[in-house]
């Protein structure tokens, strides 16, 4: 590149020996001239690979950034999928434990005894027992077996 800046045709095939004495033995050859075309055609090299290096470490980051978001994205999603897995669910294991055999037999009794007094005393103001003022009971208990969505198959 310096021969080319010189004015000089070398061929690509020379050896740096041979490339040194074709500058250096030049019409144009100037010590102090050529020192300050070296420096300039160094500082260029180390500026453009100074600059691709940085290019090279944008578009990594570009990656890292992009594929962060697509890892947040699916860690989101996924986070939507079992929140509305569980909420597919809810409502039939609620029910199970709304709808608990022992304790509704006991309500129906508790109405069938009731039924004949309101029955006889249609003008009399009815109270309420106790039990009945409370909200229904929601009991936690264990999950009731049999069929749910989320039903595996147990060891074989």
């Amino acid at each position: 590149m310096l021969a080319t800046e010189l004015g000089l045709a070398p061929s690509d095939n020379l050896k740096i020996i041979e490339l040194k004495d074709l500058i250096t033995n030049s019409d144009g050859y100037d010590e102090e001239f050529v020192k300050d075309v070296l420096n300039v055609i160094v500082k260029e090299r180390t500026t453009t690979e100074k600059q691709k290096a940085m290019e090279l470490e944008d578009k990594q980051k570009a990656v890292a950034v992009a594929q962060q978001q697509e890892r947040e994205f699916e860690l989101e999603k996924l986070r939507i999928q079992l929140e509305m897995q569980k909420l597919s669910q809810a409502p039939v294991d609620i029910w199970a434990d709304l709808n608990d055999p022992l304790e509704l037999a006991e309500k129906l009794d508790a109405y069938d005894s009731l039924r004949p007094v309101m029955k006889n005393n249609p003008n009399q103001t009815f109270k309420k027992k106790e039990e009945f003022r409370k909200p229904f009971p929601i009991k936690k208990s264990q999950p009731v077996e049999g069929y749910h969505d989320n039903h595996s198959p147990g060891p074989s």
